[in-house]
């Protein structure tokens, strides 16, 4: 039996919607390249992981991937605003994108996410195309 879609919320305009599913979108697939990058490390130090069930309670709980959570964080903070049956507060939705925006600006004279996202970007070309193309995904997405 297939699940009927939710109707679009109705406080959100179809173009502020858009570009909150490409930030989605964008930040998933640095998260992604961010992930495989950080396994490849892990496994490097620890061994091999038996599954992708193993590497997931890693993420979750081990302060190996624990600077991957702002990522994921408000990855799900969108999925909320996205799902919600009540109105957001004004100015939610452009918050986040902002957010988005900060997240991936890469610093290595900071601490936490963004000196560890410079390094990243520093040793993986991976890492390096989900960034380009998480910038033109949040600089492309229309204007709302």
């Amino acid at each position: 039996m297939a699940i009927a879609p939710r109707p679009p919320r109705a406080d959100l305009p179809a173009p502020l919607r858009e570009r909150l599913n490409h930030a989605r979108d964008a930040l998933l697939g640095v998260h992604k390249a961010l992930l495989d990058e950080e396994r490849v490390r892990y496994e490097r130090a620890h061994g091999r992981l038996e599954s992708n069930y193993q590497l997931l309670q890693l993420v979750i709980s081990d302060p190996w991937f624990a600077w991957l959570h702002p990522v994921s964080e408000l990855v799900v903070q969108i999925d909320v605003l996205l799902e919600a049956r009540q109105p957001a507060p004004p100015g939610t939705a452009e918050a986040l994108l902002r957010q988005a925006r900060e997240l991936l600006n890469p610093d290595e004279t900071a601490e936490g996410f963004s000196a560890r996202y410079h390094r990243a970007l520093q040793e993986s070309p991976a890492v390096v195309l989900a960034h380009g193309e998480a910038i033109r995904r949040l600089e492309s997405s229309p204007q709302g």
